[in-house]
C-alpha cells in the first residue's frame, strides 16, 4: 500500500491504482486519491482533498477544507475548522465534526453528521439519515425518503420531496420549512419536537395538521385540508375548494379562489379561543368564527357565502353576492355589502341571545334582516326578547328589504316618534309584544303589513 507524504509546503500529491495513505502536512494541499481504497489526511491548512473511485477514507485536519469523496462507499470526516463536503456517488458518511461545516450527500444512501457548529447538511438522492448536531443547523432531505434530527439549537429542517420523511426538530426552537411548489409526485412526512412552520403545498390535494407549532400555510392548488393547532397561524388556501380550520390563537384565514370551509376555531359552539381573521376571497365560501372577536370577510366575488362569527363580537363583511351573515351569541356588527343578503346578528338558537346589541347594514339589494330563531325544543323564538335589541342602519324598502319574524304579525307593533340612535331623523322601534327587539334607524315608513314576513 503506497503512503505519500506532503512538505511543510503546498503539496499537490496524486495517489495511484492502489490502496493509498496520503498525508497532506503543513500548508496548503491538494491530494487526490484516485483509484483505490485510500486513506487521506489533509492535516494543518486549507486542504482540497478528492477520494477518487473506490471506498475511501478522508480527514481534513485542521483548516477550512474543502473534501469530495467520488465514487465509491466514502467515510468523510472534516475535522476543524469550516469545511465543505461532498459525498459523491455511493452511500457515504459524512461528519462536519467541529465548526460551521456544509455536507452535501449527493447521490446514495448517505448519513450526514453536522457535529458541532451552525451546519447545513443536504441529503441528496437515496435514503439519508441526517443529524444536524449541536448548533443552530438547517437540514434538507431532499430526493426520497429520509431521517432528519435537528438535535440542539435553533433548526431548519427541510423534508425535501420524498415519502414517509421523519423530523424531528429536538431541543431548541425548530422550523419544520417545507415547499412543495413545484412537486408533482406523491409526498409525505411526519415530524416531533417542531415549535415553528413554514409550508408550502403542492398542486395536488395537500392533507396535513400542524397542532401545537405556529404555522405559515400556503395551499397553492388542489383542494387542501389544513388543521393548523393552537398559536396564532397564518394559512392560505390558494385555488381549489380547501377546508382551513385555525383552532386556538389569532388566526388569519384566506381561502382565495374556490368553493372554501374556514373554521376560525374547530369547535365553533363555544370552547375555540383567539380573535380570528377569515377572508373568503373568490368563490362560495363558508366561514365559521368560533370564539373570541373574529373578523369575516366573504369575499369580491358574486358566489353565495355562508358566515356565521359564533361566540365574541364579531365584525362580518358579506361583501359581494347574496350572502348569509349570522353574528352568533355577543354584540356583533354585520354588513351584507352588495347583493341579496340574509343577516341575522344573534344565535340561530334561543341560547346566549340576552344582552346583544347588534348592529346589521344590508347595503344595496334586497336584504332580509332575521328577528327569530330556533327553540331548542322545536319551533321558532323571537330575538332580542328581554335584554337587547338589533339596529338596523338602512333598511329600504324600495329596495325590496324586509324583515322576517315568527308568530303572528298582530304581536308586532311600531313606534316612530323617538331618536333611539342619536341621528338626526327620527327612527322605527320594533316591539314584540311591548319588547323592544330592534331599531331601524332613519326610517319612518315601515309598515308591518307590508314590510314583516312570517317564516
Amino acid at each position: 500500500m503506497p503512503t505519500y507524504n506532503g512538505t511543510n509546503g503546498n503539496d499537490s500529491i496524486l495517489g495511484s491504482i492502489f490502496n493509498d495513505s496520503i498525508f497532506g502536512g503543513d500548508g496548503r494541499d491538494t491530494l487526490y486519491g484516485l483509484d483505490g481504497n485510500d486513506s487521506i489526511f489533509g492535516q494543518k491548512g486549507n486542504d482540497y482533498l478528492d477520494g477518487g473511485n473506490g471506498n475511501d477514507s478522508l480527514n481534513g485536519g485542521e483548516g477550512h477544507d474543502t473534501i469530495y469523496g467520488g465514487s465509491g462507499n466514502d467515510t468523510i470526516d472534516g475535522r476543524k475548522d469550516n469545511d465543505l463536503i461532498y459525498g459523491g456517488h455511493g452511500n457515504d458518511v459524512l461528519y462536519g465534526s467541529e465548526g460551521n461545516d456544509s455536507l452535501y450527500g449527493q447521490k446514495g444512501n448517505d448519513l450526514l453528521d453536522g457535529g458541532s457548529g451552525n451546519d447545513l447538511l443536504n441529503g441528496g438522492e437515496g435514503y439519508d439519515t441526517l443529524y444536524g448536531g449541536s448548533g443552530n443547523d438547517y437540514l434538507d432531505g431532499r430526493k426520497d425518503t429520509d431521517s432528519i434530527y435537528g438535535g440542539d439549537g435553533n433548526d431548519t429542517l427541510n423534508p425535501g420531496s420524498g415519502t414517509n420523511d421523519y423530523i424531528d426538530g429536538g431541543a431548541g426552537i425548530d422550523l419544520l420549512q417545507a415547499d412543495y411548489s413545484n412537486v408533482n409526485d406523491p409526498y409525505s412526512f411526519s415530524f416531533d419536537n417542531i415549535e415553528l412552520v413554514s409550508f408550502k403545498g403542492s398542486n395536488q390535494q395537500d392533507n396535513f395538521s400542524f397542532y401545537n407549532t405556529t404555522d405559515t400555510l400556503y395551499g397553492n392548488g388542489g383542494d387542501d385540508i389544513f388543521h393548523a393547532g393552537l398559536q396564532n397561524d397564518y394559512i392560505d388556501g390558494g385555488t381549489g375548494n380547501d377546508t382551513l380550520v385555525g383552532e386556538d390563537g389569532n388566526d388569519t384565514l384566506y381561502g382565495r379562489d374556490g368553493n372554501d370551509w374556514m373554521y376560525g376555531d374547530f369547535d365553533t359552539a363555544a370552547d375555540g379561543t383567539g380573535n380570528d381573521y377569515l377572508d373568503g376571497g373568490n368563490g362560495s365560501d363558508s366561514l365559521i368564527g368560533g370564539g373570541g372577536s373574529d373578523t369575516l370577510w366573504g369575499g369580491d366575488s358574486n358566489e353565495f357565502d355562508f358566515l356565521v362569527g359564533g361566540k365574541g363580537s364579531d365584525y362580518l363583511y358579506g361583501q359581494a353576492g347574496g350572502d348569509y351573515l349570522q353574528g352568533g351569541a355577543d354584540t356583533d356588527y354585520v354588513d351584507g355589502g352588495t347583493g341579496n343578503d340574509v343577516l341575522r346578528g344573534d344565535s340561530a338558537s334561543l341560547d346566549n341571545n340576552l344582552f346583544q346589541y347588534d348592529t346589521l347594514t344590508g347595503g344595496t339589494g334586497a336584504d332580509t334582516f332575521y328577528l327569530f330563531n330556533f327553540s331548542p325544543n322545536g319551533g321558532y323564538g323571537v330575538s332580542y326578547l328581554g335584554a337587547g335589541y338589533a339596529t338596523i342602519t338602512d333598511f329600504k324598502y324600495w329596495e325590496g328589504d324586509k324583515f322576517e319574524v315568527t308568530g303572528s304579525l298582530s304581536d308586532y307593533s311600531l313606534d316612530k316618534s323617538f331618536n333611539y340612535t342619536g341621528g338626526s331623523a327620527l327612527d322605527t322601534a320594533i316591539f314584540y309584544q311591548n319588547d323592544l327587539i330592534a331599531i331601524a334607524q332613519d326610517v319612518t315608513n315601515i309598515v308591518v303589513s307590508l314590510d314583516f314576513v312570517i317564516h
